[in-house]
């Protein structure tokens, strides 16, 4: 009896094991983690992850018009970000399985706040389910509009192929700074200041 337990929980267990590394390799065929963190400005800077089947995409050119991508935010309200020309913008590409991302979401927050009627913010959750996505952000407090990109397409639009990605837009629509990797308030502030106000 005691033998058949013990072969029923390795039989478990070797199951489990296999669905883990099956999950490790399906996940892996979406998302790439960038080991390196070497503090510079780029994906690397504060860690981040890349999505796979992006990367020949570059990172944005500074001073390119933003594209007029038509999009959902989560409250189902469909919009695109020529919606919200008149106002500076920033854009923040995100998902709940990037580290840096959920790291600085309280950073955008409290400067959303902070700005709020100066600076527009717009989250871009990608590669992932409103479903799972929204109460993560209701968790987190988020206000700001988030909006849904399942299909990465915004993400590719925009030309970037790293999460964290923030794109600082002028009134105009412009791309007038892009930063990739994790942002604290401090430097978040200062960028708006430099790019946008």
């Amino acid at each position: 009896m005691d033998g058949d337990r013990r072969r029923a929980r390795k039989l478990i267990l070797a199951a489990t094991l296999f669905a883990c590394a099956f999950l490790v390799l399906l996940l892996g065929a979406t998302y790439v983690l960038d080991p390196s963190d070497d503090g510079a400005d780029g994906a690397a800077s504060g860690g981040g992850f890349t999505v796979r089947g992006l990367d020949e995409i570059t990172e944005p050119v500074d001073g390119e018009p933003l594209p007029d991508e038509t999009f959902e935010l989560f409250d189902g309200t469909e919009t695109s970000f020529a919606d919200y020309r008149g106002t500076p913008l920033v854009v923040n590409m995100w998902a709940t399985t990037c580290g840096p991302c959920v790291r600085e979401m309280p950073a955008l927050e409290e400067a959303s706040q902070a700005l709020e009627g100066q600076v527009a913010f717009i989250g871009v959750n990608v590669a992932e389910q409103v479903e799972h996505a929204r109460p993560f952000a209701e968790d987190l407090g988020i206000t700001f509009d988030l909006a849904a990109d399942p299909d990465g397409s915004i993400i590719a639009a925009i030309g970037s192929a790293a999460m964290p990605t923030t794109v600082f837009v002028d009134a105009d629509g412009r791309m007038v700074d892009v930063h990739l990797g994790q942002l604290d308030l401090d430097e978040l502030t200062e960028r708006v200041e430099a790019a946008l106000l």
